[in-house]
């Protein structure tokens, strides 16, 4: 699977409560019978098990679907229930002979209300590092310097909300406020300080690499780039583990989510009213940043908004606000200064990355700038007409050639990179990665739709299509290996 979208799930707390005969039966079957589905799967293209092996996880798959409806209509909601619907998402989202629209969108759906019910979005509310957003304002934080914050006492809805935490869920009621401006974001954040270029980035440090242990590594080979977990007792802190798997769930959702609306929008499809889909719903601490706060030196040096993984969680977020936007029906004038406050974030979160030293580009770095470039196109395209010529110089209804030239490159290598695998070596082990990543094939066929757009915003850019062309044997290999029939 993808290095960091699985990693909500604490994998010692998992196997503790999996091995004793008398915790494992307070699990919900459906995580269990999800995860069997999906790890049978991943097993089932045409160069491994087949259809026999993709009938086999289809099988599961119901089971765990039965399981989870039993728990949901009986009132047994909690974290696992969540992980298992997220599961059972991905399942959904990709290639399998039973793939259709609706139930994509009813898994989704269904993701999306358990995260609802349990209130998990806005579950640090009564935290003043995370931050909070108003309806139809732009995500944006900037690049978190020091004097961003404030001591002053929040009059946003979530700042005033009580929360209720017993168990695994959470109640939570809305305290009425004035409606603000459209555009006044609220930054009441109490950031880190900036990031020192000089001194380095701790990411590597923070990573579950730097703790793994053989068997860790061994059990998830490809998770050593995400954020590693405290040093939990897993009786004593359980509640603790629970609410970062609950963090990490919901932006593991929003890169679900985020797929899935690149993919309406190319396909001019009307996007789904998802709760975690709204930047205002939001009060959440992002991926590790409890990691910063339990550890003073780095929390001195470095802002826990700018690690890779919040990097990435802020663009996914950027994206879907951006995408909401633009289907609004707000004004021209709103959508025009949504667009280039959007575009400007875009830049503050660009330069953010490039300070980083870490590892981190071959996992969440590079998604997140594959998401920066894809909200700088759709800003070209769908808010064009919207938006007027800036005295700033910067025309954000035109492509920037050297940014989009450079993407281009990119997607250039990638693709020729791996027909090289496939045509030397199908057999091998880049190429079994390949092959076992079904959901794969939704985002390369819009990469090659975000290449063609490129092309008719500027038709001088005929490279755009080459890129698009050489895309091409890699969706066919994938379509191939994973047909949905």
């Amino acid at each position: 699977m993808s290095s960091s979208w699985f990693s909500f799930v604490n994998v010692p707390l998992f196997f503790s409560l999996f091995c004793h005969p008398e915790h494992r039966l307070l699990m919900q079957p459906s995580l269990v019978l999800s995860c069997l589905a999906y790890s049978s799967f991943m097993l089932g293209s045409e160069a491994e098990g087949g259809a026999v092996q993709r009938r086999k996880s289809t099988q599961l798959r119901d089971l765990a679907q039965a399981a989870f409806e039993a728990s949901y209509n009986a009132g047994w909601i909690d974290v696992p229930l969540a992980q298992a619907a997220w599961i059972m998402a991905l399942y959904e989202t990709s290639a399998h002979p039973d793939t259709s629209g609706p139930r994509m969108s009813g898994s989704l759906v269904l993701l999306d209300n358990v995260i609802r019910v349990l209130g998990i979005i806005c579950m640090d509310a009564d935290n003043t590092r995370s931050p909070v957003f108003l309806e139809h304002a732009v995500p944006a934080l900037g690049r978190c310097l020091p004097e961003a914050g404030t001591s002053q006492p929040s009059t946003h809805p979530l700042r005033s909300t009580q929360l209720q935490y017993a168990q695994n869920s959470l109640n939570v009621m809305y305290h009425s406020t004035t409606k603000p401006t459209p555009f006044d974001n609220y930054r009441e954040v109490a950031h880190y300080p900036p990031v020192s270029a000089s001194a380095g980035c701790p990411c590597q440090a923070l990573s579950l690499a730097s703790v793994a242990t053989p068997s860790v590594r061994a059990s998830t080979p490809l998770w050593m780039l995400t954020p590693k977990w405290d040093a939990y007792d897993l009786e004593r802190d359980y509640g603790e583990i629970r609410k970062e798997e609950s963090r990490r769930l919901v932006w593991s959702t929003l890169t679900l989510v985020a797929g899935d609306t690149g993919a309406r929008l190319a396909l001019e499809q009307p996007q789904l009213d998802l709760h975690v889909a709204k930047p205002e719903n939001y009060a959440l601490l992002y991926p590790g940043e409890t990691l910063y706060a339990s550890r003073p030196n780095i929390d001195s040096a470095f802002s826990a908004k700018e690690s890779t993984w919040a990097l990435y969680a802020r663009t996914l977020l950027l994206w879907l606000a951006c995408s909401r936007i633009w289907g609004s029906s707000l004004p021209g004038t709103d959508k025009s200064d949504f667009a280039m406050r959007t575009w400007m974030e875009t830049i503050a979160i660009e330069e953010a990355l490039n300070e980083h030293s870490c590892d981190g580009e071959k996992a969440t770095m590079y998604l997140a700038r594959e998401y920066i470039n894809i909200i700088r196109i759709f800003i070209s395209s769908g808010f064009r007409q919207f938006i007027p010529i800036p005295q700033t110089g910067t025309d954000f209804s035109k492509v920037d050639r050297g940014k989009a030239m450079q993407w281009l490159a990119h997607q250039n290598d990638v693709a020729l990179q791996l027909q090289a695998v496939l045509q030397s070596n199908p057999h091998g082990m880049p190429a079994r990665l390949l092959l076992r990543r079904p959901y794969l094939i939704w985002w390369q066929m819009n990469q090659i739709s975000r290449a063609l757009v490129l092309w008719t915003l500027d038709r001088s850019l005929t490279f755009a299509v080459d890129v698009a062309l050489n895309m091409l044997p890699i969706v066919r290999f994938l379509t191939a290996m994973w047909p949905c029939a």
